[in-house]
């Protein structure tokens, strides 16, 4: 008796793993295509994509400046570039390539709040907004390297440990001295709370989602 791999159940991928006995294989994952965030929303062959297609007739393209489509195994796929690339199509042989279209100087820095990294071609790849966890971009030396991070803020109000609070939805933490505010609104229902440590998290203040 043999099983599928990778199966369909309507718009559900299943993917059978035989890890315990080849007669007997067991369910390892389910991946509902209907929430792809790509657009692959159907189950075809045991994959999630946007259709059927023939390789021989189907080219890689580029369907807009952040995305593209590929066919391959009989399926045809979306699939995304990232926030500082974009897509371009090689028509010598039919492919395509995400390309960084974000150029810097070559050289990590701080824009405001934000920390960027850079490659050595000079395009951006990365980026984090500290403002958003309540630090600011700082640069760390130590010795002779140094380095970019999210840190907490040179002219933060000195403190001591007892001062540590939730103001409404905001951690208000004493950290090695200075006083750090978080927001937790920042998360879909978040807001600030004093965990006990009962249910196995560490005790003390944190970002909570509300029921």
């Amino acid at each position: 008796m043999t099983f599928p791999d990778r199966d369909c159940d309507g718009d559900f991928v299943v993917v059978c793993a035989e890890f315990a006995h080849p007669e007997h294989p067991f369910i390892w994952r389910i991946e509902d295509c209907s929430a792809n965030e790509d657009g692959n929303t159907q189950c075809i062959d045991g994959k999630c994509g946007v259709s059927s297609c023939d390789e021989a007739t189907t080219a890689d393209s580029c369907d807009s400046d952040d995305s593209y489509q590929v066919c391959s195994e009989g399926v045809l796929t979306m699939r995304s570039c990232d926030q500082f690339s974009e897509c371009v199509e090689h028509p010598e042989d039919d492919q395509v390539s995400c390309e960084f279209d974000v150029p810097c100087d070559g050289q990590d820095g701080c824009d405001g709040s934000t920390v960027v990294w850079c490659n050595e071609e000079g395009w951006k790849y990365e980026e984090i907004d500290c403002s958003k966890m309540g630090y600011e971009c700082i640069e760390t030396i130590e010795g002779s390297e140094s380095w970019l991070d999210c840190g907490i803020p040179a002219e933060s109000a000195e403190c001591d440990g007892g001062d540590s609070h939730c103001d409404g939805s905001v951690i208000k933490q004493c950290l090695y001295g200075l006083l750090v505010e978080i927001d937790c609104s920042v998360l879909s229902g978040g807001t600030c709370a004093d965990i006990d440590g009962s249910d196995g998290w560490n005790s003390g203040l944190g970002c909570v989602l509300q029921d």
